[in-house]
Formats: structure tokens, sequence, C-alpha cells
């Protein structure tokens, strides 16, 4: 990123940033690794203006482990942001925001019946509850899993009535719930367990596959990170590789509820899923660099949604017992 680009960066976060959480972060670190906290939170700042590195990004890839060269081997925040600045356009944003236009371009690879409520009225609502009585219904637009629930109708006592608090809520887009892959079920049978697949597409047209990650619910129906899911990464033929993490930062070497361990653990129909994403990330040329959402099934791999602003997933030093980030990875394919 051009210095100017940096400083601008710079001053645009630090009017957004939550100085009490970062204080808070700072303590916990301090505590954990006996130093002063005040040498900590100078540090977090220190870092955030050589790396472009939150605090969060701070804490979550343990730099408080890290020397100077290894810090400048991770992704952290300003510089995922600039590659999305960079490589994906503006103008075709909404193709993966709005759910329904997504279900609409990516049709071929949903697996599942879906229903936009903007578009139809009560009785195509109630005809598609008749062949799927278990819905999921979520609004069209929307990140975390918020506003997702699993409604089972045949427990309503009144299909209208549900129609319309749907349609007044704003979860307009219904789908037909997925059955996933039975070994996906051994590990978590509570919601479907996706794989997160960052693609980048190159120069010449070609997507490459640059990360894998295995997210699984954990006490409700999205396997979402900030709504108590964890993540762990595979390797290309979907081995974990590693004890699995949540958002406060808890290690996981067993799954809390099934007690099936994360590492060696093998996601079935791999091949399949990075195919599947590749073949996406053709159609929608102007956004290069794309985290989808795929689920496993029985009969093969269904396409969940895509996010042009992915998120960053990196293996913590201690899980993994490497210093190294994504980063030498990412500069094979882009020019950071």
């Amino acid at each position: 990123m051009h210095k100017i680009q940096q400083v601008r960066y710079y001053l645009s976060r630090l009017k957004d940033v939550d100085f009490q959480n970062m204080r808070r972060i700072a303590k916990k670190v301090a505590q954990k690794t006996r130093r002063p906290g005040l040498a900590v939170l100078l540090d977090i700042i220190l870092c955030s203006l050589r790396y472009q590195s939150g605090y969060m990004d701070y804490y979550e890839f343990e730099f408080y482990l890290l020397n100077a060269k290894e810090r400048a081997t991770y992704l952290t925040s300003g510089i995922n942001n600039s590659i999305v600045t960079r490589y994906c356009d503006k103008s075709a944003w909404e193709s993966l925001e709005d759910k329904a236009a997504f279900n609409r371009m990516f049709s071929r690879f949903l697996k599942r019946e879906w229903l936009d409520l903007r578009e139809c009225g009560e009785e195509a609502f109630r005809a598609f509850a008749a062949r799927h009585p278990v819905l999921i219904v979520k609004p069209v637009c929307g990140c975390g899993g918020r506003g997702v629930e699993r409604i089972d109708t045949e427990k309503e006592p009144d299909l209208s009535a549900l129609f319309h608090r749907l349609r007044r809520n704003g979860q307009v887009l219904v789908e037909e719930v997925l059955i996933q892959h039975p070994e996906m079920d051994k590990l978590y049978a509570g919601a479907v367990n996706t794989l997160r697949m960052i693609t980048f597409l190159q120069e010449n047209g070609e997507p490459v596959v640059l990360k894998r990650v295995l997210k699984v619910g954990n006490g409700g129906v999205t396997d979402n990170f900030s709504s108590g899911g964890m993540y762990t990464f595979c390797a290309p033929d979907g081995t974990v590789l590693a004890p699995a993490i949540d958002e406060e930062g808890h290690v996981f070497e067993k799954h809390p509820a099934s007690g099936v361990p994360f590492s060696g653990f093998r996601v079935p129909l791999m091949q399949e899923a990075d195919a599947l994403v590749c073949e996406a990330a053709r159609l929608v040329p102007k956004l290069r660099y794309v985290g989808w959402d795929v689920a496993v099934l029985p009969d093969g791999c269904a396409l969940i949604e895509g996010n042009w602003f992915c998120g960053i997933f990196q293996m913590k030093p201690s899980l993994s017992g490497e210093k190294t980030g994504d980063l030498p990875l990412y500069r094979q394919y882009m020019d950071l």
C-alpha cells in the first residue's frame, strides 16, 4: 500500500477504534505475557502503524509472540482492506451482497429450492412450506448469521401470520434446509458446517484457492464465528490441520458437543469444493478476491454465499508451531 494510502487508512480507522475494548485486549495480553499493560498498549499502537494491524489482529494472531520479521509476514486488516479495494470492483459488490441476487446468479450451484417473499404471494409461500416443512429464513443482506432462523412450519399455527411476520422482519429469503454429509454431521449436527474457500482470480483468468477454512457450529443454527461458531484449517485433501478456535480465542481440541477431535478429521469432497468455487469465481471477474461458503452434502457440494469482503483466517502461532502468516502466499499471486 502506498504511504499516503496507509496514512489515510490509519486516520479513517482511528475514529472508529473502540478504545475501551483495545485496553481490555491489552490487559488480557499483559496478564498472559506478564508484561506491563502500558508496554503492550504501545506495542499494539506501533504494530498498527507498521503492519496496519488492528488490536484484534494483534490478539488473534498473537503478535505478542512474534518478532518484527515474523509480524511482517501476517495478513492484517489494513492490508486485507487494500486487497479488497484493489481487486474487488465496487460496482459488482451487490451481486454478492444481495442474497437473492446471488441465488439467481449462482442457481446451478445451490442444490436447494428458495423463495423471495418480496416477489411472491402467500399462496406460493404455502406451497413452498408444503414441499419443505422446515425452512431456513434470512434477510437478503447482512452478515454474521444475524436474522437467520430455522422454522418448523408444522409448529406454526397460522402460515398467513408467519408469511406476514417474515416480510415485516425483513426475513424475506426462504430456503430449503440442506442435509449435510454424514461425516460433517458427526462433527456437529446442530448446524450445516461449511467451508470458507478464499479464491483469487489471476490475471490470466484462472482462479486459485488460497485458503480452505472449516467453520463449525456450536449451539446455534449457523456456523458463523460471530454467532458462537468456531473455525479451523484444512489441507487441500480436506484433512483438518489444527484445533479449532472461537471468537474469544478459546481453543478446542475436540468439538464440545460431539467430542470429535478436530486435528486429523477429514472433510469429504474437498476436490469437488475446489472445483465449485473456481467455477463460481469465473462468473464474477470484477470480484477477484472472494470468500465462498460451501456446504458438503451426501451427493456433492452446494454454494451458500459469496463474500467480497472475506475476512482474514490465519492460524495462531501457538496452534501451528510456525510463525509465518499468509502474506508470502498472497504475494505469489498479488502485487502487494
